[in-house]
């Protein structure tokens, strides 16, 4: 949920509660249907994160990659898709993928660098690097690939396919830039044979770059294996490698004092996930890395980037928490309904059943089992049926807005199984709404002004095991309706008559005494696409009629609207009218 814009990122940072509240389910995920999220990045400025991304198309052949993705989000959990980074090709040495970006802030030089792997026709690798000042524009570096490793001390080569020399991690120490790649060593002449490693090479313009070998050889059990996505840091007193083993996955972890000390013997693998990316924020390490998921039906596999706590047991040892997800925003919650809960993607089309419609990457479904990869809550598909029951009740929040809009679908039954606001202090529901009978999510839309200032709670209830004995429950949402002067709601009942209407429509109210009295009207982005004359009315029944027509002249599209009767210059009333053309 946020209140506001406050940052939301699991149980890592603190919540800061505003007027107007947005409940929603979204998780610490960043997933775009139909693409496959890889090896990535994040930077943050100016509280804004920035991820950069290896951007598959699902149905792209091998691992080509026409361009590198960016996305914007201000809490790793709400995104927003921008232009691509940086596309691949023209020059030969890039023109078949671009591949795992690394970005650093340059700060003597006012840019940012991003290093990444360029890919040829081939698919051997090597090192490059682009600048950008405002982290959307990116320059490739004229003189790329800046590096290359030399074939006689390498198991790499120009004219061999998928020659390895990838996933570039910068870090500054000792006045210098650092690159670290995977690699491999090439050992007992040439050709040889190969022996995985972490390389080194360093740097003082980011453009020539000096070998400094390897500087960590792998020497576990299968040590042909590249060792990839390496990330490095120095915590606890302590210098710290995560990567990934090649075929083996899993995002693994050593540590000692310095690098020379690294050993695969001390290996833990923290979860069955790849390309690891670790983010301070405010003290607490994110763990982000890229999960995958399979479909139930085609065995199809797809890609996401997840993030969680990284939590330190000791100087040497850490573990991935995750928390109930539902406990951030929904602390009281109880039985089978919510075992499943939140509900990731369109789970009920994963399995072929009717779409549910939800709105970005999370929902809730009292029937649904799957909260998403790496979570080890049920699988894509997966579901409890209609026997499953309980309820999941929100943190209170004390009513501001006008209006709250909010998603419903599944079975019709308003008594046993809905989504309701309650009185927080009484207990007693002020307002609820069920399902049609269908699975697919529809809008509806609360008027909450006569509730202003009320403590107040959000209550999903499923005590229901007929047919369509579920309910699902997405983007709860409150909205003040602009206004000139702040809303004063007097509780004055408003009649649409009729409603739904084509064209016309009148709004009947009864006044008790004289006031200047207005309707205005708004589409659902709360713009004011009509209003009423103001005029003096008297004491008694009253009606102002809308013909359906802009204030321009246009005839309004047929749809849901907002109307609002404004008395003396404040609100008095709200609610909701259809146009049917």
């Amino acid at each position: 949920m946020l209140f506001g814009t406050c940052l939301i990122v699991q149980a890592f940072t603190p919540q800061t509660a505003t007027a107007l509240v947005k409940l929603d389910f979204e998780q610490t995920f960043f997933r775009i249907p139909g693409r496959e999220i890889w090896d990535f990045c994040i930077v943050q400025q100016d509280g804004l994160y920035h991820i950069f991304y290896i951007d598959v198309d699902e149905n792209a052949p091998g691992n080509k990659t026409d361009w590198l993705g960016h996305a914007t989000s201000p809490d790793l959990t709400h995104w927003d898709v921008q232009p691509p980074a940086l596309y691949a090709g023209p020059s030969w040495w890039d023109d078949w993928s671009v591949w795992a970006p690394h970005v650093v802030r340059d700060e003597p030089n006012s840019r940012w660098v991003m290093a990444y792997t360029g890919v040829d026709s081939l698919r051997v690798q090597r090192a490059c690097m682009a600048y950008s000042t405002d982290l959307a524009t990116w320059t490739k570096e004229p003189a790329n690939p800046v590096f290359e490793p030399d074939s006689l001390s390498y198991f790499w080569s120009p004219t061999t396919a998928w020659s390895s020399f990838r996933d570039p991690f910068l870090y500054f120490e000792s006045g210098e830039w650092h690159m670290l790649s995977t690699a491999a060593l090439r050992l007992g002449g040439f050709p040889g044979y190969r022996k995985a490693i972490v390389h080194h090479a360093s740097s003082s313009d980011f453009v020539t770059w000096t070998d400094q070998g390897a500087l960590y050889v792998h020497d576990g059990p299968a040590q042909n294996r590249d060792l990839e996505s390496p990330f490095y840091i120095h915590r606890n007193g302590l210098d710290h490698l995560f990567f990934t083993e090649y075929y083996s996955g899993g995002v693994s972890h050593i540590a000692a004092p310095t690098p020379a000390g690294w050993t695969f013997a001390d290996r833990t693998v923290l979860d069955d996930s790849a390309a690891p990316e670790i983010l301070d924020i405010g003290g607490t390490d994110i763990l982000g890395r890229y999960v995958t998921y399979q479909h139930p039906s085609t065995g199809e596999f797809s890609f996401v980037a997840r993030f969680d706590t990284l939590h330190w047991l000791a100087p040497d040892s850490c573990m991935i928490y995750k928390p109930d997800p539902l406990l951030r925003n929904w602390p009281d919650h109880s039985g089978t309904a919510c075992l499943g809960n939140p509900v990731f993607g369109d789970n009920p089309a994963e399995r072929g059943a009717q779409t549910a419609g939800p709105i970005g990457t999370f929902s809730f479904s009292s029937q649904e089992y799957y909260q998403g990869p790496m979570s080890g809550i049920g699988a894509p598909g997966a579901y409890l049926g209609d026997f499953a029951q309980g309820h999941a009740q929100s943190r209170p929040f004390v009513v501001a807005g006008d209006i709250m809009t909010l998603m419903v679908g599944g079975g019709a039954y308003p008594t046993t199984c809905y989504v309701a606001l309650m009185d927080a202090v009484a207990d007693t529901i002020l307002l609820r709404e069920t399902g049609t009978g269908v699975e697919l999510m529809s809008q509806r839309i609360w008027d909450i002004s006569p509730y202003q200032g009320m403590t107040a709670t959000i209550k999903i209830v499923d005590a229901e095991n007929g047919a369509m004995g579920h309910i699902c429950v997405d983007e709860i949402v409150e909205s003040m309706v602009p206004s000139s002067a702040a809303p004063t709601p007097r509780n004055v009942r408003v009649a649409t008559v009729p409603n739904p209407f084509n064209p016309r429509t009148e709004f009947r109210f009864q006044l008790a005494g004289q006031v200047s009295a207005q309707v205005q009207i708004h589409d659902l982005r709360g713009r004011r696409v009509w209003s009423s004359p103001s005029r003096t009315l008297d004491v008694g029944t009253q009606a102002i009629p809308w013909n359906g027509i802009h204030d321009d002249g246009r005839a309004m599209p047929g749809g849901t609207y907002i109307f609002r009767l404004v008395l003396d210059g404040r609100t008095a009333s709200t609610g909701r009218l259809t146009l049917i053309r």
